[in-house]
């Protein structure tokens, strides 16, 4: 092989070294710019996801989320069965205290006729079994639309509400049989505590309800 050919082997070998090395240092910047890429994005995304954590923690610090649909649907709920409470402890209250509110009115119960009581005390239970059946229909109906702890709470109540019917009738059979003339001391503070259990009842089933309606958010609230 001559001085010549040797010359261009030389220097073709040389080129090759610079290309390669070209080549490589194309790709290393490629990959460079992609790692720096990625990089950045998986920095923005970890910030996206930190400010969605965020915001989850704040909401659930606040209360529960729920859209303005769903909101009007459990609120309705709320509404129609305290038109059905109100009854309730109202004619509870009136069975109770009948022989004190006609002393108001300057009368004893001896100053009626048995028959003329009787039917008193039968109308106001004809009205309170009426009430019960109301509140018991809307526990049922509206169930579904709020939470757990408030159904539960309406149940105990609608319960303490038909021990109060059960005395008041069992009362009721005994007075027409003759077997009670007159209400006793004990059977008067019995009648009383189960009012009082019941106003128990709806008080804490009312703070449930407040507290639900403080730590709610709506989306998107429907204004009037």
């Amino acid at each position: 092989m001559d001085k010549d050919t040797i010359t261009i082997f030389t220097l073709a070998g040389g080129f090759s070294v610079v290309i390669a090395a070209l080549v490589s240092g194309i790709f290393g910047l490629i990959n460079r710019r992609g790692t720096d890429s990625n990089s950045l994005a998986i920095e923005k995304l970890k910030s996206e996801l930190s400010e969605g954590s965020e915001r989850s923690k704040a909401q659930l610090e606040h209360g529960q989320v729920i859209s303005s649909t769903q909101w009007n649907t459990e609120f309705n709920a709320y509404r129609e069965l305290w038109k059905t409470v109100v009854p309730v402890v109202t004619l509870a209250d009136r069975l109770v205290f009948i022989d004190e509110d006609l002393a108001e009115i300057g009368l004893e119960q001896n100053d009626l006729l048995e028959e003329h009581m009787n039917g008193r005390v039968l109308g106001v239970l004809q009205k309170f079994t009426s009430a019960l059946t109301d509140c018991l229909h809307a526990i049922h109906e509206y169930a579904p639309f709020y939470p757990a702890d408030i159904r539960k709470n309406a149940g105990e109540m609608h319960k303490l509400g038909k021990q109060i019917h059960r005395t008041h009738m069992i009362a009721m059979v005994a007075r027409q049989k003759g077997q009670l003339p007159a209400m006793d001391a004990d059977a008067g503070d019995q009648q009383k505590q189960e009012l009082f259990r019941l106003l128990e009842s709806i008080d804490g089933l009312e703070e449930l309800i407040r507290k639900r309606l403080a730590s709610v958010q709506v989306l998107n609230p429907l204004t009037a």
